[in-house]
């Protein structure tokens, strides 16, 4: 980020400095040379917006159920029952296998809701194999529950 500021100060001086009309051959605004900055400003913005939308938003995987907890003022919260899921699938770029974090896209049965997507889990195949996991012990509970009564 500090990098990104130092290259657009660097290019809103060199700008400014530039007789741009002279180069260019034409009269060129003064805005122009307040470009770089700009653009540096605007992806600062989306880079905090990114960060905040992260920070606020929680997955939680219980024994039962998922939770989606997101939001920075008001909270919504999603949530399905383990027992409803059809499949999960793991997605990861090349740089979030690097990074260690990927999206886990959970598809379930008779719902009248999109599916769930886990945006950027940390350890995406970890929080899979837990879904995996919780599922298969809800079925052996099930089951066991069948043949008890």
């Amino acid at each position: 980020m500090v990098i990104m500021f130092a290259i657009a100060i660097t290019g809103t001086v060199f700008l400014d400095r530039m007789d741009m009309g002279a180069t260019v051959g034409a009269n060129v605004p003064g805005w122009v040379s307040l470009l770089p900055l700009v653009i540096a400003l605007i992806g600062l913005f989306g880079g905090v917006w990114v960060f905040l939308k992260w920070r606020y938003t929680a997955y939680v995987i219980t024994s039962g159920e998922i939770y989606e907890k997101r939001g920075i003022i008001s909270q919504n919260i999603d949530h399905f029952r383990i027992e409803r899921i059809q499949n999960t699938t793991c997605d990861q770029s090349i740089i979030e296998r690097l990074l260690s974090f990927g999206d886990i896209v959970i598809y379930t049965a008779g719902s009248g809701k999109q599916d769930m997507i886990l945006d950027n889990v940390p350890n995406p195949k970890q929080v899979d194999r837990t879904l995996a996991v919780q599922y298969d012990e809800m079925k052996k509970d099930k089951q066991k529950n069948r043949t008890t009564e």
